[in-house]
């Protein structure tokens, strides 16, 4: 990383405003050094949504699942093959209990639940098919 990125970073998280008087405590002994380094690896070495996205899709492709307890009387949207994965309805649809649902697989806000006669599920489909999964 950059000395620019790691101020990015650092002045905010010890309260400081400017490097020097970051460097002076660090100087000084009021900021250990390796408190810093583990605060900054660990700023620049989460995944960000998308990869947490993209490794969810490849989960979902590589992996078959056994079928899972369906029951639409319940209210309760099962998806196909995720388990306990985030999802929320679709504002554009918004599906109630008895639709026919299908899943979209969002970047960063797990299953957007939608009818299957949504049009902008329609359109979702058409650019990125591999994201669309089975829901009851």
């Amino acid at each position: 990383i950059s000395l620019k990125e790691a101020e990015k970073h650092l002045l905010p998280r010890y309260n400081f405003n400017e490097l020097e008087e970051l460097l002076a405590a660090i100087g000084g002994g009021d900021i250990r050094l390796n408190q810093m380094v583990n605060f900054l690896q660990s700023q620049f070495n989460k995944p960000s949504a998308e990869e947490q996205d993209a490794a969810a899709l490849k989960q979902l492709q590589q992996k078959t699942y056994a079928p899972q307890n369906r029951r639409k009387d319940d209210g309760r949207v099962v998806v196909e093959g995720v388990g306990n994965l985030m999802h929320h309805i679709a504002r554009c649809c918004q599906p109630i209990p008895g639709d026919e649902i299908v899943g979209f697989i969002t970047q960063g806000r797990g299953i957007s639940v939608h009818r299957a006669d949504c049009e902008q599920l329609a359109e979702l489909r058409s650019h990125a098919p591999e994201r669309i999964v089975e829901a009851v």
